[in-house]
């Protein structure tokens, strides 16, 4: 009976903490609260749900912007292979990897890999 009262005791502490359970994901990412719980190289190959979204884990959302960055900032060599895809968080086509593989390489292999 003893362990029943603790064990009620301890639930009715951590409701009123207002703990919340979200399995290693860290939803706060981004700053919005919300984030897409995919890893980069995920991202790389399908996209993103929502254009502009910052992906949970922050290791992958930093590589992620990293490659997109690379892929599609001002003199990007890849900007006319990704522009229509990477760059619009479509996923890399195959022409757009080709062209990540030659100038992005560090970038999209640790995207890749993550």
């Amino acid at each position: 009976m003893k362990s029943i009262v603790l064990l009620a005791g301890v639930v009715t502490l951590l409701a009123s903490a207002g703990c919340v359970v979200d399995a290693g994901i860290d939803v706060g990412a981004g700053g919005g609260g919300s984030c897409e719980p995919l890893q980069c190289g995920d991202a790389l190959v399908q996209g993103l749900p929502a254009q502009g979204a910052s992906l949970c884990d922050e290791l992958s959302d930093g590589a992620y912007s990293d490659i997109v960055n690379c892929a599609c900032g001002a003199g990007s060599e890849c900007a006319g292979e990704c522009g229509d895809n990477l760059c619009g968080d479509l996923g890399e086509t195959s022409a757009c990897g080709d062209c990540l593989n030659q100038f992005c390489a560090p970038e999209h292999t640790t995207c890749a890999n993550n």
